[in-house]
């Protein structure tokens, strides 16, 4: 809950504890959830490291393409976690379930011509980024099987936006570490061949990963069964649902878009000096996201806190909640980075 505790003037001037306790508790099972998904990528990279650089350069670039396949979708799930927060601060919790579905909407509206673009073109994109032959082909396969798994990615992270919302990030973060244990196990049947599955090698990375989504989206199913489900929120969003989701989907995923966008600029300029090159660097990028884990976390429940505040007519308390996550985020991500540089 947020704090209703009396608070002094001296009080407002800086973070109390229950304000601390606050942000804590809705950024902490974020961070955790993010630190399994990291390890799954850490896990995946260590997979298929022995398969040597090719394919290690190979599922570095196609992750970071699928990124920017998804960016669009990572914009609509901010869209769905800011609209069921103010919702829920305006204690309209019957009406938090409508940007959800408006989500799911735009999940299929958008993500199945997107998937069918993403098939059709991953050679052409491939063919671009890099030149080595055997980067394309291992490549090329992994990056399509994952785009075969958008929609379902995309409902993730509508699910996501809705429990980050209504201030339950302990969902997120359980199915991140269902996740984690899914890919973990096809990883190593499909990618070495184990367990009687065939041996697919890179493209198992990818088979482990669809399916890991599956499971983690089966999971948000079986936990959004017991809200107040009505017929209405199966049908299209209203207009003014349908504005809003847009008005906030579409900048979130123009910065989503630019960010993955520059990653993947930076795999392309590293892939003309050499796979080997490539594959360091899909390396060096996988450590580094671990770094900003904490920002991410803080982030997501400063954007929950905001909505729910907006919600309650409190917009000053919704700048205090920003000013004071920054604060704290600032200084743990100087902590962190101090040892690094050290």
């Amino acid at each position: 809950e947020i704090s209703t505790d009396p608070e002094t003037e001296e009080d407002k001037a800086m973070i109390t504890r229950g304000r601390l306790n606050t942000i804590f508790k809705l950024s902490a099972p974020i961070m955790v959830g993010m630190v399994a998904v990291n390890l799954l990528t850490l896990i995946d990279t260590a997979m298929v490291g022995t398969l040597g650089n090719a394919s290690l350069a190979a599922v570095g670039l196609g992750s970071f393409m699928m990124n920017l396949a998804t960016a669009f979708f990572q914009g609509l799930a901010g869209g769905v976690q800011a609209i069921t927060a103010r919702r829920f601060g305006e204690n309209k919790e019957d009406g938090t379930l409508p940007p959800l579905f408006g989500g799911i909407y735009y999940s299929l509206l958008v993500g199945i011509p997107a998937t069918l673009f993403f098939l059709l073109t991953a050679p052409f994109f491939f063919s671009i980024l890099i030149e080595d032959v055997a980067v394309q082909k291992e490549g090329i396969p992994y990056f399509q099987i994952l785009v075969l798994s958008l929609v379902i990615q995309s409902f993730c992270f509508s699910f996501r936006g809705y429990f980050n919302g209504i201030a339950r990030p302990s969902v997120y973060m359980n199915s991140l570490i269902i996740m984690l244990v899914v890919d973990v196990i096809l990883n190593y049947m499909f990618i070495f061949g184990n367990f009687g599955a065939p041996r697919m090698g890179t493209a198992g990375a990818g088979v482990g990963t669809v399916g890991a989504v599956v499971v983690a989206t089966l999971w948000y199913i079986i936990i959004i069964r017991k809200a107040p489900i009505t017929r209405d929120c199966f049908r299209r969003p209203q207009p003014a649902l349908r504005k809003n989701l847009l008005s906030l989907a579409i900048p979130n995923g123009m910065a989503q878009v630019s960010f993955g966008a520059c990653y993947t600029l930076f795999l392309w300029f590293v892939g003309m000096v050499g796979t080997a090159e490539l594959a360091a660097a899909n390396v060096l990028l996988r450590l580094l996201t671990l770094g900003y884990l904490p920002a991410v976390g803080m982030a997501r429940a400063s954007a929950a806190l905001v909505g729910r505040s907006l919600g309650a007519g409190s917009p000053n308390d919704a700048a205090r909640w920003c000013w004071e996550i920054t604060a704290i985020s600032f200084l743990s991500m100087t902590l962190l980075g101090l040892p690094a540089l050290i």
